[in-house]
């Protein structure tokens, strides 16, 4: 095993307080990050799911059939709830640090002024 050296200034408060905020922005970038990308999924099969229901409707509308428009509006009415259950996902996950965040504010300030 080898013996590493430390530098002797690597323990100094100013060397400490500056690897913990780098550390602190980094992961404050990459939760950011995935809240930003998580919440354009969300956006994405929401706007997909009404899309989808909005065109089974105006298939369901032009068939001749009622067993035909039956069916295509069932179709419509199962993407759009897929969709929907999807974006409703990602928006929970999105919601959850939000909500960790307000029911333990002492805990999030208390981080937020070591850091800072």
């Amino acid at each position: 095993m080898q013996k590493v050296e430390i530098p002797a200034d690597a323990l100094d408060l100013s060397v400490l307080w500056e690897v913990t905020n780098a550390r602190l922005d980094e992961y404050h970038g990459i939760a950011t990050g995935q809240a930003r990308s998580s919440f354009r999924t969300a956006q994405v099969a929401i706007t997909a799911g009404f899309l989808l229901l909005l065109g089974f409707a105006v298939l369901s509308f032009r068939t001749h059939s009622t067993a035909a428009s039956i069916t295509i509006a069932v179709l419509g009415g199962i993407a759009a709830g897929l969709a929907g259950y999807i974006g409703r996902t990602f928006i929970h996950i999105l919601a959850a640090p939000s909500f960790e965040v307000k029911r333990r504010p002492q805990g999030t300030f208390v981080l937020i002024s070591i850091s800072r």
